[in-house]
């Protein structure tokens, strides 16, 4: 949140697990989630040779802590394909209602020390907590539209002119389009 926000962000949390609590996640928003995890783990899959040793090591805090399986992206890619499609809206929704509750909440605020930022008390969360629990949350209505971003695709420019720039041992290419842009390019 920003640190002029705090209390807004608390308040729209807190009604978006009402939300979801009360009405659920719509058919929609269901299945982009599912095709976004999918899409997670085949770009994991893709990008494996450049896996960082941390996430390495937290596969194997988590199997030493909590007897979770080292089974690599491969295995978990193929698991995610066959079992995504078969996880069904209204055992997400389920959960929901039995995950989201006062005795499984807690509340961890963490702020800069700064003069003049006001950080709300305990009292003060309690009470937003309880106004939006108590208060009239519709639901979500999805207005994703699935078309393409643009009505027509742009017609191709060119590159008209390229310069390579190799000061200091940093290899850039600075490109120039047809349209005027300049594209600088830095291998990493």
């Amino acid at each position: 949140a920003k640190e002029n926000k705090i209390t807004e962000c608390i308040r729209t949390v807190m009604t978006e697990q009402i939300r979801v609590k009360k009405h659920g996640f719509t058919d929609s928003e269901f299945e982009r989630a599912k095709i976004a995890v999918l899409r997670s783990y085949e770009q994991q899959f893709k990008e494996a040779d450049k896996q960082t040793s941390a996430r390495l090591a937290m596969e194997c805090v988590s199997h030493f802590l909590n007897e979770e399986p080292v089974m690599g992206i491969e295995k978990e890619l193929q698991l995610a394909k066959e079992l995504i499609p078969g996880i069904k809206l209204t055992e997400v929704n389920q959960l929901a209602e039995k995950w989201i509750t006062k005795e499984n909440r807690a509340v961890i605020l963490t702020a800069p020390e700064k003069d003049g930022l006001k950080i709300p008390t305990e009292i003060e969360i309690r009470k937003i907590l309880d106004e939006v629990e108590n208060s009239e949350v519709e639901a979500y209505k999805d207005k994703f539209l699935d078309m393409p971003l643009l009505a027509e695709e742009p017609k191709a420019g060119s590159v008209t002119a390229t310069k390579n720039i190799n000061d200091n041992n940093i290899n850039i290419t600075e490109l120039t389009l047809s349209n005027g842009v300049k594209v600088i390019i830095k291998p990493t």
